[in-house]
C-alpha cells in the first residue's frame, strides 16, 4: 500500500457505521499507481481513479433521478 496523499472523512451521525473515509493512496511521482479507498471500520472498497470517476458519475445521476421523482410525487 502506498502513502495516503489526500483524506476526507464523512460523518453520518444517524447511521451505522457513522464514519466513511475516502483516501487517495499511492505514489506522488507515479500517478498511474494511485488508488482510492472508500472505507469504514467494517469494509474497504478499492478503486482506480477511472473507476472512482464512474462511481461518482453514477451517484450523481442517481441523485438527480431521485430529485426528479420527488418533484413528481
Amino acid at each position: 500500500m502506498g502513502k495516503i496523499l489526500k483524506e476526507k472523512t464523512i460523518n453520518l451521525s444517524d447511521h451505522t457505521p457513522n464514519k466513511i473515509k475516502i483516501e487517495l493512496n499511492g505514489g506522488l511521482k507515479n500517478i498511474d499507481n494511485q488508488v482510492i479507498h472508500i472505507q469504514t471500520s467494517n469494509w474497504r472498497l478499492q478503486l482506480s481513479k477511472d473507476e472512482f470517476r464512474q462511481f461518482v458519475d453514477l451517484n450523481i445521476k442517481a441523485i438527480n433521478e431521485l430529485k426528479k421523482y420527488k418533484k413528481n410525487v
